[in-house]
């Protein structure tokens, strides 16, 4: 388990190793598994994700009747008027591939929690369009993938993925910095590249430079390729406070696959259409029968 993105990015440098490769070294060692089958575990992850981008259904609409629809809403607007879209239509297929996530979660479908269930749609609303305009082979978007959960492995250990603790930055946050690690990957980024510009998060607070000396390094920066870059190594480094741990029952949502722990893994979550949760009343008429009498 890496504490930093500087650990990962160390080795990088002092072996000669690629950042996913690092990755998923560390994967092998927690999971006691090969490398196949690691990188089969990964293509089973992102194959989810194609076949979740691609099932979705403009007609499901979720229990409470408010969120299905605005996907296929978008998805209109993107082929009609991608012309007049400021965004461009890559952006537009990025926004239109989230929406269409986040619904199919809400509706109870098969998604990839990356890294949590509700920030499903985040990753593949970037890599699915992404690979479908064939700017990149099937092998570099598993080690995208590896990049990905490297970069949530670290956030997850000094701060927190969840959305019940640390609100929308912990869930849409941490997968937005997944996915642009793994997006400056594919575009060629090297390893000190994929964390830049970094933030160092605990307990949901966020350490920065000061604003004098960040203005200082911004100046030494300059354009791209001139002057020194904001590696990883130059962001604040905040020591590790474990989070108070106490009974399952007493921490918000407890008793998902990545809480209590800091190493994440990008989960696929299989849902049925249709299904309540334990605590809906509707799902115990029997009980309700029994109280009135």
């Amino acid at each position: 388990m890496f504490e930093s993105l500087q650990d990962i990015v160390s080795i990088c440098e002092t072996e000669g190793k690629k950042f996913w490769y690092v990755v998923l070294q560390d994967d092998i060692q927690e999971r006691h598994i090969t490398e196949k089958e690691s990188l089969d575990t990964m293509k089973l992850t992102w194959q989810a994700m194609l076949d979740a981008a691609k099932d979705y259904d403009a007609s499901l609409r979720s229990n409470s009747g408010l969120v299905g629809g605005d996907g296929a809403k978008m998805e209109a607007y993107r082929i009609n008027a991608s012309t007049q879209s400021l965004c461009g239509d890559f952006v537009m297929s990025v926004i239109t591939g989230a929406l269409q996530m986040g619904e199919s979660n809400a509706c109870m479908k098969r998604i990839v929690a990356a890294p949590t269930a509700g920030a499903c749609g985040v990753l593949p609303a970037v890599l699915v369009p992404y690979y479908n305009q064939n700017r990149c082979s099937l092998d570099d978007i598993i080690h995208a993938l590896y990049v990905a959960a490297g970069i949530g492995q670290v956030i997850a250990y000094r701060a927190s993925i969840s959305g019940a603790a640390g609100g929308c930055q912990a869930e849409i946050g941490s997968a937005s910095a997944m996915a642009a690690g793994a997006l400056t990957f594919l575009q060629g980024g090297n390893a000190s590249h994929h964390g830049r510009r970094s933030v160092c998060k605990e307990d949901g607070r966020r350490f920065r430079q000061p604003r004098d000396r960040r203005v200082q390094l911004r100046g030494q920066r300059g354009l791209p390729g001139q002057g020194r870059q904001d590696r990883p190594s130059r962001a604040r480094r905040v020591p590790h406070r474990p989070r108070q741990r106490g009974a399952a029952e007493d921490r918000p949502r407890g008793q998902g696959p990545a809480a209590g722990t800091g190493h994440v893994r990008l989960h696929v979550r299989l849902r049925s259409h249709g299904r309540r949760s334990a605590h809906d009343p509707r799902q115990r008429p029997d009980r309700r029968r029994s109280l009135r009498r």
